[in-house]
């Protein structure tokens, strides 16, 4: 493979030096110009750029730094991690998306990724809302039969001491009363044996356990009394992880106490050209920022906020098999030391369970497959491009289909060539990569299956729409046939 010490092209440089290979008069010079004109076309504006990027920043810095002085505001980190296409230079379009994560303060004492919890939400009133608004309340509670944690989640136990009070779900299960104790102890209740503020509608009535009436005023005014019993009642944590003072920390609590914390941020700091969405998107919270123009940005730019947990210590790599032995054909060691390095996380995802991640991991791979002059994120980016276009002309706007899709088959593309010959995926060869790239992902979507790339006992396409997954195969099919004609 890549020796180990290189230096990274430019794209400028990538472009300088495939132009001159183009003088040889191949047969495919065609379709390679056509390839390189529509890239040309992808490139962010440098400016606009840097531009939004250094907002975006400001703005979250201001934001999370207030989020951190609010109370139990520690348990999220200070530091803004870039995440998603612009880290890897794999973004298109305008500088007007933006993907960033926030690593919680917490220590994993245990995680599950079988089993099942004995405890569901449950809204409170009918509030008509949907489940995903923050605004939503739901009420966890305890039941019998409990509910399988899903392929692919998990649920974590964290010490009940580290985490905000809020976290930990009660549940009342039986009440009883004290009989033991003198009577001025605070296990008693003192009432008046009658009183006129007693008479409802003519009836006397005798105060009993469900009228808990402070006494004082009676006995103030000299009235005899008689003591009752306090009624006690038993609670258990529903959240109680197996772990001796172990709580499952819920990850709807987190995504909706971090959403309270920025709406008041928000507010306090009087962004006025910040808001926050009251739906999550997947694990994400979303950020729109509308920028004054006079700061030279023209355009709208969205934010995802996602916390996440880092479980390196509890879950490894090698738990899902990976690397394969055509990884390590397929990258160099360094590469794959890096990814380990990088570790796998924990997103809220669900309401109850904990997405297992590997998108850090993900982008120590991608940000270091073009060594000399490689090509696979030139080709991510055309699949990119080719995605959007597809949508633009689609009716339903191809739901569920994610950049996380192209970027899986990418690495899974990286092992099914691991054996050709060193320079397959070499700039001069950009239009041949593109193009079985093209037909690889075209024939993971006829079958209805990619599977997740560190973890390959999952498939990333299980919940999208068939016809969904078909309409993208059959514009890619027309479009390689488009470029296949220029020769």
């Amino acid at each position: 493979m890549w020796p180990v010490s290189y230096k990274r092209p430019t794209d400028d440089m990538v472009y300088q030096a495939g132009a001159k290979r183009q003088k040889t008069g191949s047969e495919r010079d065609k379709r390679k110009r056509f390839i390189d004109d529509m890239y040309d076309r992808l490139s962010l504006d440098a400016e606009d750029k840097k531009r939004s990027r250094a907002y975006v920043d400001k703005i979250l810095g201001e934001i999370i730094s207030h989020v951190r002085k609010q109370e139990d505001g520690k348990i999220y980190g200070h530091q803004i991690v870039k995440a998603g296409s612009y880290p890897i230079n794999a973004k298109i379009g305008k500088a007007d998306e933006f993907d960033t994560n926030i690593l919680l303060n917490l220590e994993p004492k245990c995680v599950d990724r079988s089993g099942h919890v004995k405890y569901m939400f449950m809204e409170v009133g009918n509030q008509g809302a949907h489940a995903s608004s923050m605004s939503t309340d739901l009420r966890l509670v305890k039941t019998d039969d409990g509910e399988s944690i899903p392929d692919g989640y998990a649920v974590v136990g964290v010490y009940k001491s580290e985490i905000p009070s809020k976290f930990v779900h009660y549940a009342e299960t039986s009440s009883r009363f004290l009989q033991t104790g003198s009577a001025t102890s605070s296990n008693f209740l003192t009432f008046p044996t009658a009183h006129p503020n007693f008479l409802f509608g003519g009836a006397l009535r005798q105060p009993n356990y469900f009228y808990p009436w402070s006494s004082a005023s009676y006995l103030a005014a000299g009235e005899p009394s008689y003591l009752l019993p306090r009624q006690l009642t038993d609670t258990v944590v529903i959240n109680k992880g197996p772990q001796s003072e172990c709580i499952h920390i819920i990850p709807r609590d987190v995504k909706q106490d971090l959403h309270q914390k920025i709406k008041k941020a928000r507010n306090e700091l009087d962004l006025k050209d910040v808001s926050i969405k009251n739906t999550a998107q997947g694990p994400a919270l979303t950020l729109t920022i509308s920028p004054n123009r006079e700061l030279g940005i023209s355009h709208e730019i969205s934010v995802d906020v996602t916390v996440s947990l880092k479980c390196s210590a509890k879950l490894d790599f090698e738990h899902f098999g990976w690397p394969r032995a055509k990884t390590r054909k397929a990258f160099d060691q360094d590469v794959i030391d890096a990814a380990i390095e990088a570790g796998i996380h924990l997103v809220p995802k669900k309401d109850l369970f904990w997405s297992i991640s590997y998108s850090r991991a993900e982008r120590a791979l991608l940000s270091s497959i073009d060594r000399e002059f490689g090509c696979r994120k030139r080709v991510l980016k055309l699949l990119k491009k080719y995605v959007e276009k597809c949508k633009s002309g689609s009716t339903s706007k191809l739901p569920g289909i994610s950049s996380h899709i192209l970027k899986t088959q990418i690495l899974w593309s990286c092992e099914i060539h691991a054996d050709d010959n060193i320079d397959y995926w070499n700039y001069n060869n950009r239009d041949e990569c593109l193009l079985n790239t093209m037909m690889e992902l075209e024939n993971s979507l006829r079958r209805r299956e990619i599977p997740e790339y560190f973890n390959d006992s999952l498939n990333v396409l299980v919940g999208k729409k068939l016809v969904v997954v078909d309409e993208l195969a059959d514009y890619l099919n027309n479009e390689m046939r488009k470029i296949k004609q220029m020769i």
